[in-house]
């Protein structure tokens, strides 16, 4: 397998759940970024768009939540042990538009999967402000698996 270039245009889908004062919720989403190299196994990651939907489990009162947010970050991953890529990625979300958590926090692990995708799991989400926009930090009940796919920008 060719290893992955770590630069350019990505699309990713993720899904999960969460916990909200103590309710159990599914969490989906998507999204674009970029990718950025800035060194050996190192690069950053800037958003181009993100999208998530988080609901209540079934026999719970409906609660719909959706959200835009803004993402940053970077990344890392050793070259010489590549292909197969095993990176880990830190993310700042803010939120841009909609309804739960102001701003949040997570490392993912990923995993190159073919050679143009990785998978990623969530490993330490942190809740940084609360709906209310105030300064809560406390990890928070996530869990969240997703695909990035790389665009090739010659065929779209």
């Amino acid at each position: 397998m060719p290893v992955l270039a770590l630069d350019g245009k990505f699309v990713f889908r993720f899904s999960g759940f969460d916990r909200d004062n103590n309710r159990a919720r599914h969490l989906v989403g998507l999204g674009v970024l970029q990718l950025t190299p800035t060194g050996s196994g190192t690069g950053t990651i800037s958003p181009l768009a993100h999208y998530a939907t988080n609901s209540p489990i079934s026999g719970q009162a409906k609660d719909l939540k959706h959200a835009t947010y803004s993402l940053s970050g970077g990344y890392t991953y050793n070259p010489a042990t590549a292909p197969p890529i095993v990176a880990s990625a830190n993310l700042r979300f803010t939120q841009v538009t909609g309804t739960g958590r102001r701003e949040m926090t997570d490392t993912f692990f990923l995993v190159q999967n073919s050679p143009n995708s990785l998978w990623l799991i969530s490993s330490n989400p942190q809740q940084v402000r609360d709906e209310s926009g105030s300064n809560r930090p406390e990890s928070i009940e996530e869990a969240v698996i997703g695909e990035l796919v790389k665009v090739d920008a010659n065929t779209w």
